[in-house]
């Protein structure tokens, strides 16, 4: 599978090695700061897999850890939106993950 980058939910499915902003600026030109509500990652294999994003300036924006195997897991921000610049989807090691944009 290949990165989904332009559509809500953005689903990023491996390691990204430039940022969210860089690689769809030639096609829907500059944007704001997004408003994240939600991350859900889908079947993390194993136990102490994680994914982690983060902001231009190597900042953690969030991190998940399987503790689980097999089982999703979420960070839900829904009621009050956090706000991003740009983002990397620095290390996936398994799943698929979906960004909820507001």
């Amino acid at each position: 599978m290949a990165n989904n980058l332009v559509v809500n939910p953005i689903r990023p499915d491996s390691v990204m090695l430039t940022s969210w902003k860089t690689q769809i600026a030639a096609s829907l030109g500059s944007f704001q700061n997004l408003r994240v509500e939600k991350i859900v990652w889908e079947t993390p294999v194993t136990v102490g897999d994680q994914i982690i994003f983060e902001d231009n300036l190597a900042n953690v924006l969030a991190t998940l850890q399987c503790d689980t195997a097999n089982v999703s897991q979420a960070l839900d921000w829904t009621p009050k939106p956090r706000r991003w610049a740009d983002f990397t989807l620095t290390k996936i090691s398994s799943g698929v993950v979906w960004l909820y944009l507001a």
